[in-house]
């Protein structure tokens, strides 16, 4: 069946009977290690995660794809159908992996088949109370929105509170998917109010709050109750977010607020997400990926997944410098008892396996005691003196974008040195082999908005022009 026949019979379903059960699975939860309690989001904007991009990316027990999936792979295919693609490759994979469509609540994204399908329905529209024009609202700006904006969702509608849950419903059914990422699904979202009036602001927030209970029931949940005895998932926002009993801490730091806001989903029962930016650079590389993942143990609960990176994947490297081992992969068990916090604001909390977690609330770092003895001094990372800077040195990675210019060099060191002598140059990369246009022992010099990606054989490094090591 074509996928617009098979959402309008859902639709047309929905508003006859309500919820329709589907059938999703839950994402897999254990503490045995941090591992298992993890979760992937994010897209390929090119295409389908290559197999290297994959092979990370199937570690994690929970994944969700974003609405860019695909956006410049000039195929003209609408993003629903490329992120089911997606997802159906991760469950050819592992089919036990549960998978996540991302869907926004109020806009109206030019690029999904939504979009064709609302532009349709004037009816469905949501109106300004005070103009009578369509209320447009703006997003994101990497993916070009309309610079009118885009048309909002209007969920006091029944008939398009039906339709949103029948795109969600259509993907389930296709069997690569298990739930949905309710996005702006929080109250007052993209600036509704400024256009309503007092009684259809209240109208328009109770019929988006009703949109997600249907959409919770269908998973077998219950809104405002435990995630216990869901199958599949709907992701909201705010943990104090009606309609739901799942939602993501999107930007979860290093910190207290982080902590009581993970606290307070864990208390009601709710799977949470708890999703850093700190690391989005390097990842696992990061000196910060060890107090980010402090915080979250010692505010996790059962059903709390931790994630890290862009919502867009920059390459193949970003993507594995999401799985950590060092931290994902040790031994960590049950928590012994929740954490305790004592007078100086420092917590701790501990685990079967001896595993001890610290993190001080006055400065905002955090350690992972694995097995209960104190972790060693991280090693300093390798580098190399280049004229009067210093260098990182970072294998079978390259750079991309920014370029400032490109020179034969004898070695990675006088590679470095080239980029040492101009103030512009922040990052380099050295290709012993030939490519394209570019001859053999090619030296590469980038600005700082340039992007680290794997690439075999290459040998890079991003400037210290403040500190030089011995020779």
């Amino acid at each position: 069946m074509h996928r617009s026949m098979c959402i309008a019979v859902v639709v047309l379903a929905l508003l006859a009977h309500g919820p329709i059960k589907v059938a999703a699975i839950r994402p897999k939860f254990s503490w045995d290690f941090l591992g298992n309690m993890t979760f992937f989001h994010s897209c390929n904007e090119s295409g389908l995660f290559n197999a290297m991009a994959l092979d990370t990316i199937v570690k994690f027990p929970f994944v969700t794809v974003e609405k860019g999936q695909g956006f410049n792979d000039g195929t003209g295919r609408f993003a629903e159908e490329k992120i089911v693609e997606q997802l159906a490759a991760v469950k050819a994979r592992d089919p036990t992996i549960s998978t996540v469509f991302y869907m926004n609540s109020v806009l109206d994204w030019y690029f999904y088949k939504m979009h064709q399908d609302y532009e349709s329905h004037p009816t469905w529209w949501l109106y300004d109370s005070f103009t009578h024009q369509p209320v447009r609202c703006g997003g994101d700006p990497h993916f070009n929105p309309p610079k009118n904006g885009m048309l909002a969702f209007d969920h006091a509608k029944p008939e398009v509170r039906a339709w949103w849950q029948g795109v969600c419903t259509a993907a389930v059914q296709s069997g690569s998917v298990d739930g949905c990422f309710s996005d702006s699904s929080q109250n007052n979202t993209h600036g509704t109010d400024k256009h309503l009036n007092a009684s259809y602001t209240l109208a328009f927030e109770k019929g988006k709050i009703e949109t997600m209970s249907t959409v919770t029931a269908q998973f077998g949940g219950t809104a405002g109750k435990p995630y216990t005895g869901s199958t599949g998932v709907l992701i909201g926002k705010k943990s104090d977010q009606q309609g739901i009993n799942a939602y993501q801490i999107e930007f979860f730091e290093p910190n207290e607020v982080s902590i009581l806001e993970l606290m307070a989903g864990v208390q009601q029962g709710y799977l949470v997400e708890a999703h850093t930016h700190t690391v989005d650079d390097t990842g696992c590389a990061s000196n910060l990926m060890e107090g980010v993942v402090a915080a979250f143990l010692i505010g996790a609960g059962e059903d709390c997944y931790f994630g890290s990176g862009t919502w867009i994947s920059s390459g193949t490297l970003d993507v594995t410098q999401r799985w950590c081992p060092p931290l994902f992969e040790k031994p960590l068990g049950k928590p012994m008892a929740d954490a305790v916090k004592d007078s100086n604001g420092v917590y701790t909390r501990t685990f079967a396996s001896g595993t001890k977690v610290v993190f001080d609330t006055a400065t905002n770092k955090g350690q992972v005691w694995w097995g209960g003895a104190a972790p060693p001094a991280p090693p300093s990372p390798p580098s190399i003196p280049c004229g009067a800077c210093s260098s990182s040195l970072l294998h079978d990675s390259t750079f991309s974008g920014d370029d400032i210019a490109a020179n034969v060099t004898t070695s990675t060191r006088d590679c470095c040195a080239l980029c040492a002598a101009q103030a512009a140059c922040v990052q380099w990369a050295w290709h012993p082999q030939p490519k394209g246009k570019f001859p053999a022992n090619c030296c590469h010099l980038h600005g700082g908005d340039s992007k680290l990606e794997y690439s075999k054989s290459i040998t890079s490094g991003i400037m210290n022009r403040t500190l030089v090591p011995s020779a």
